[in-house]
């Protein structure tokens, strides 16, 4: 299926989406997501909105507008956000919007972590938490040429991982080491080569586990290292971007999804 998937791929084009959301609390583990609802137009919101009102609407889209001269607020996370980010903060981080001229931003609606990763990047350092129920994605990724400088541990510290981490090699995909509900460590090997991945925080379960890791700027393809790896319930759409010097693809709707997360990460 994989190989037959990969051939149409290449030979279909798909378009990307648009999305983003409000509220707030901390605490609770992952749940699968409910029904998916239709796109929202862009929304006037403040520096303080957040998207945890539209928790559970996987895949779903809402762009917004932030308001110029802005304040920035909380944000867990880099690429993959805790919903009750401030979703303009979050796109601060990842150099879709400034201080000073805000502009709309849309995000994707996704299903909570085991982990959020903090890091420095764009003047905006995020916070790190662990496990949460909801998440979001800014559309299209981090801007080209921002660098996500890893911060801090977990605010939460899990126990260090036990057993050995399974060998992966730069195309193993994701559903070759979890099925949904299902979390493994990966070892990845150093001076590795980057292989197909398509989403942004959530990827296809087709997709490449070590260059998704290296997506999210939690290892690099020369000196490689161990990550954690969750299977999580499949979008209806993968938004495609390139961060930290990995360009990902976009897809549409497929059936089974992970996420990857610091070896550390809660399980």
């Amino acid at each position: 299926m994989t190989m037959i998937r990969s051939i149409i791929r290449r030979s279909v084009g798909v378009a990307a989406i648009a999305i983003l959301g409000a509220a707030c609390g901390k605490g609770a583990a992952p749940v699968p997501g409910a029904a998916l609802a239709p796109a929202v137009g862009a929304i006037a919101v403040d520096w303080n909105k957040n998207a945890t009102e539209y928790r559970g609407r996987i895949g779903q889209t809402i762009t917004v507008t932030c308001p110029p001269n802005g304040t920035a607020g909380n944000a867990w996370g880099s690429d993959l956000y805790s919903d009750d980010s401030s979703i303009c903060t979050a796109a601060l981080h990842s150099g879709r919007v400034t201080l000073a001229a805000g502009g709309p931003v849309s995000i994707v609606i996704a299903p909570g972590a085991p982990a959020y990763v903090p890091t420095l990047r764009n003047g905006v350092t995020t916070r790190p938490w662990g496990a949460w129920t909801g998440s979001f994605t800014i559309v299209g990724g981090a801007a080209p040429g921002l660098v996500a400088t890893p911060v801090g541990v977990p605010a939460i510290a899990p126990p260090a991982p036990s057993g050995a981490p399974s060998a992966a090699t730069w195309t193993t995909s994701g559903a070759s080491l979890v099925q949904l509900g299902q979390s493994a460590l990966a070892g990845c090997p150093p001076g590795g080569t980057l292989a197909s991945i398509w989403g942004t925080g959530v990827y296809t379960s087709d997709s490449s586990v070590c260059s998704a890791a290296a997506h999210m700027g939690l290892i690099q393809v020369a000196t490689g290292g161990v990550v954690r790896v969750t299977g999580v319930p499949g979008l209806p759409a993968y938004p495609g971007s390139t961060q930290n010097g990995v360009t990902s693809s976009t897809w549409p709707a497929y059936p089974t999804a992970f996420t990857v997360t610091p070896a550390t990460a809660m399980p």
